[in-house]
């Protein structure tokens, strides 16, 4: 559905609304006020008497550029977020935007109840911003007088004019994929609305635990955090901790931030962590939870199709060092992993195709089954049809896992051809400042150069390569590394790569669709 955005005076009852409506058709609410208190771990009363409006609006701006980015949710916005034209226009291109009304005294009576709003301290604040606010919200389709309706009454009209469909039958439908490695085994949940029992699938599989610590960030804070809470609250004492979003926060410095909040709080080795979130949080939360007092009970909630197919599964963990990513990190296995596929339909579209581009890579390694599905059900795989991304979502896990079953730590081989796109792609993340491309894409663009590499030694057929070449243009992946990163660069950063033994490195190497090979080559010789 397109997004849904709610704006009005203060107390017309948008968060409420936004709620309810979210309760009956099961889509997400994304406040903008929520997204700016997370971001600054601050409420917003303290934001506005520390640092002013001004700096607010500023947050507000970026909260509501974020908000647009995503699909299928509905957006809360705050009551002044109208008095900048730039954010009007924002809206007007990004949903159906609905006002929600009320008269003067009915506004009066709520919002000196609540007391709440740093701009607001009497009737008189209210009657001011009023008159100045009062027609900058007319430019909606459509509105809503809420003054004598109830909030049901209110979300139920909504629902009705924009013919939105009740979720309330929603069904649980999952399967479980069982990881076996020497460290451990533990079972990954694949499926559709898995979230729903969270609780249970915690309490049978780390039934000593009460304690949980969800790591997440400002985003998917925004979206889903207070549900899971929610869920787990009868089971669970439930701490959270807010990580700073993006690449080049995957540092030292963020995981000591966590270990600050895990020992004031005195978390012991029976609790555990919760990674909520993308492969950053991911391999964030799995580096703290492997190296706090030496280990604590870890579990994996990916929200993108990138982090459900990769970084949740397998037990690599890590962050970045100046040299390069990943360089810093251990192997631990989660104790488990819950990857529901309806966190996928928030995700903005450039996101979720960055995730194709991994489960392309298990095809072409792996799966020519998976590969042909890629190419004949594109439409469904881009229009995020949950049964199909469910199948490609499992057969992805599914490769992966047995892959790493057999190997680990990367100690017999076995597990390099998971590498394939990534020895180029982290090149261009680290030459690019981990700005320019997300991960999938920096791999997408690996995997052509790779490939076109095993065509001209003469590994792979012409016909697999424009197959390869194909598919992922298909999907609008980008194809080109960048005219800055020369080949002299190039050879210079796969010589300084992690998996360099004795100036050799092991690289994949696809030999048809659906098989690659590990070759052991002189970094010399590798372009």
């Amino acid at each position: 559905m397109d997004n849904l955005i709610l704006i009005g005076f203060p107390g017309t009852g948008k968060d409420s609304v936004a709620n309810e409506i979210s309760k009956t058709i099961n889509i997400p609410v994304f406040s903008t006020d929520k997204y700016i208190e997370f971001k600054e771990k601050k409420s917003i009363n303290e934001i506005f008497y520390k640092s002013g409006e001004e700096y607010f609006r500023k947050l507000e701006k970026i909260a509501l550029k974020k908000a647009v980015d995503l699909r299928n949710v509905i957006i809360s916005t705050g009551g002044g977020i109208v008095k900048d034209p730039l954010n009007v226009n924002i809206m007007k291109k990004s949903g159906k935007i609905f006002t929600l009304k009320a008269n003067i005294k009915e506004l009066k009576k709520r919002l000196m109840e609540m007391r709440t709003r740093p701009l607001i301290k009497d009737e008189q604040d209210i009657e001011k911003l009023y008159s100045e606010r009062k027609n900058l919200y007319d430019f909606a389709e459509h509105k809503i007088d809420t003054s004598e309706k109830n909030i049901s009454e209110i979300a139920n009209s909504i629902i009705r004019r924009l013919r939105l469909e009740s979720s309330s039958n929603s069904q649980t439908l999952y399967e479980i994929i069982n990881i076996k490695t020497k460290q451990k085994e533990y079972p990954v949940f694949t499926g559709e609305n898995i979230i729903e029992n969270i609780s249970e699938h915690i309490n049978d599989i780390l039934n000593k635990t009460k304690r949980l610590i969800i790591i997440s960030e400002p985003t998917v804070s925004t979206l889903y955090l207070e549900k899971i809470l929610t869920l787990l609250k009868n089971n669970f004492e439930t701490l959270y901790f807010i990580i700073d979003e993006g690449e080049e926060n995957k540092n030292i410095n963020t995981v000591i931030q966590i270990y600050d909040f895990l020992l004031e709080k005195k978390i012991t080795r029976d609790d555990a962590l919760i990674a909520l979130g993308g492969g950053i949080v991911g391999d964030i939360t799995g580096f703290v939870a492997s190296t706090y007092k030496r280990g604590v009970g870890f579990i994996q909630i990916p929200t993108t199709l990138l982090s459900q197919v990769d970084a949740s599964v397998g037990g690599k963990t890590g962050i970045n060092h100046r040299e390069g990513k990943n360089m810093i990190g251990s192997f631990y296995q989660p104790d488990m992993v819950l990857a529901d596929v309806s966190f996928l339909k928030t995700l903005p579209d450039r996101t979720y195709k960055e995730g194709i581009s991994e489960i392309i890579k298990a095809g072409i390694i792996k799966d020519k089954k998976l590969f042909e599905i890629l190419k004949t059900k594109k439409d469904d795989v881009i229009k995020r049809n949950p049964g199909i991304v469910s199948e490609i979502v499992s057969s992805s896990i599914k490769i992966k896992g047995e892959i790493v079953c057999e190997d680990e730590r990367e100690e017999k081989g076995v597990r390099e051809i998971l590498n394939f796109g990534h020895t180029i792609g982290h090149i261009i993340e680290t030459e690019t400042n981990y700005t320019e491309f997300s991960h999938g894409e920096a791999v997408a663009i690996g995997m052509i150069k790779e490939t076109e590499i095993a065509y001209k030694k003469g590994f792979l057929n012409h016909r697999d390569f424009e197959e390869i070449f194909n598919i992922i243009s298909s999907y609008d992946l980008p194809i080109k590394i960048p005219e800055k990163i020369s080949e002299k660069v190039l050879s210079k950063r796969v010589s300084q790569d992690k998996k360099v033994r004795n100036g050799k490195i092991k690289i994949p190497i696809p030999v048809k669709i659906g098989k690659a090979i590990i070759k052991e080559v002189k970094c010399k010789d590798y372009l």
